[in-house]
């Protein structure tokens, strides 16, 4: 499977769509209940209106987007010295990992638009007067505060990727919040019309520890595998920076600081999820498929591969 996706062909790229009907067969089964999720947004409120069937029909195919978002990324940016569909396949992996995942939950839904703002951002590098990539960098970031409204926190991203990518002056950090702010006041203006909603209600505060560990054993492997994949991505980073391109190296950084957002966004109750885990796929798929590539350990890879599919499919069945 994995020596398929080392190649960049279109028959390839369509064999995800099966491939994460498999990965998430649970959620054709046994369709997730959305009741819990009623409130989380006014947008996402008004998809959740549509049977549970046709979500776990919408999360397939908005996967599948991402994925190839992901994948023509990777490949635009050189990431790989040769263009290949690994990082969109280990993605879908990623997306179906923790059964919780099966929901179509709204911090899913804004990943779409944070890929997009990472697209964007890094655009600019090198870039005349790349007035287009920097607003649109913001109005993607807006998109997805109105799906998960912690998100808001992501503008820092925005200027320290400037930073990294190249000389920031104010007037590029004015046309980047310009575009920010675009969606957000638009949205209030429509809203504030038909509904009474307080958007700005941000709910930021420190929640206390946690001392309850009663976790189940497939709690327990989901954590286990998510924080394995970090320590092992974290102590390889230099095996993947290696014999890279400037502007390779400097996206790569973005993807590892990308990584570390998700702790500060933690302040914000509305990422006190385990869907907010899914966060770090964005990230985690495209450095391990350099690291597969750099490496070339395909027959590991294989293994490891065919060891998390059987875990996904036990785990969604609870045989675990």
């Amino acid at each position: 499977m994995i020596r398929l996706f080392l190649q960049n062909l279109f028959v390839t790229n369509l064999l995800l769509i099966p491939y994460l009907v498999v990965l998430r067969i649970s959620s054709f089964v046994n369709p997730p209940d959305y009741s819990e999720l009623e409130g989380y947004s006014l947008l996402s409120d008004l998809l959740y209106k549509l049977p549970s069937f046709a979500l776990s029909v919408i999360a397939v195919f908005l996967i599948f987007l991402q994925a190839n978002i992901i994948i023509n990324f990777s490949n635009f940016n050189k990431l790989n010295s040769k263009n290949n569909q690994l990082a969109g396949l280990i993605y879908c992996l990623g997306m179906s990992m923790i059964p919780n995942f099966l929901t179509l939950h709204p911090i899913i839904i804004a990943n779409t638009f944070i890929l997009l703002m990472l697209a964007e951002l890094t655009n600019i590098y090198k870039t005349y007067k790349p007035i287009k990539s920097l607003f649109m960098g913001g109005f993607y970031l807006g998109l997805a505060v109105l799906f998960c409204r912690h998100y808001i926190f992501m503008f820092l991203f925005i200027v320290q990727s400037l930073l990294i990518l190249r000389d920031i002056n104010f007037r590029e950090f004015f046309q980047s919040l310009s575009g920010f702010l675009v969606p957000l006041f638009l949205y209030k203006v429509v809203t504030s019309f038909f509904v009474s909603e307080n958007f700005w209600n941000l709910n930021l505060y420190i929640k206390q520890p946690n001392t309850d560990f009663s976790f189940g054993i497939r709690q327990w492997i989901c954590i286990g595998l998510f924080i394995c994949s970090l320590i092992f991505i974290l102590i390889n980073q230099n095996n993947i920076r290696k014999k890279k391109s400037i502007k390779a190296q400097k996206i790569i950084r973005m993807l590892f600081i990308l990584m570390l957002y998700s702790l500060p966004l933690l302040f914000f109750t509305s990422a006190q999820t385990v869907h907010h885990t899914c966060f770090l796929m964005i990230s985690l798929s495209m450095l391990y498929a350099i690291y597969i590539a750099v490496s070339k350990k395909v027959l590991i890879a294989e293994f490891a591969h065919l060891l998390f599919v059987i875990l996904i499919l036990l785990m969604q069945f609870q045989i675990l």
